[in-house]
């Protein structure tokens, strides 16, 4: 995680100089005809970014059987069954 704030910080500052230096922010096409260090910096950052968000979540199963109660009861905040009570038997 240290590593991905580094890199964001990083990433950030260069955003903020290519904005004061052509006064929008950095698109695409821009990232793309940065330094080599800059898109390297890029990709990792993608790389870390979508490692971190794919371990932080959580397996559909473990999200789903969140939704009920231990007596079978939809949760308050979580019911997408709002009439039946319960998910749908295929």
């Amino acid at each position: 995680m240290e590593r991905l704030r580094e890199l964001r910080a990083l990433l950030k500052g260069w955003e903020a100089a290519f904005q004061r230096e052509h006064g929008r922010r950095p698109g695409k096409a821009d990232v793309a005809a940065a330094s080599e260090d800059t898109k390297r910096l890029y990709l990792e950052y993608r790389e870390l970014k979508q490692r971190t968000d794919t371990s932080e979540q959580r397996p559909v199963a473990e999200q789903v059987l969140a939704l009920w109660d231990d007596k079978g009861r939809a949760h308050p905040c979580g019911d997408l069954w709002p009439t039946s009570g319960g998910p749908p038997s295929w």
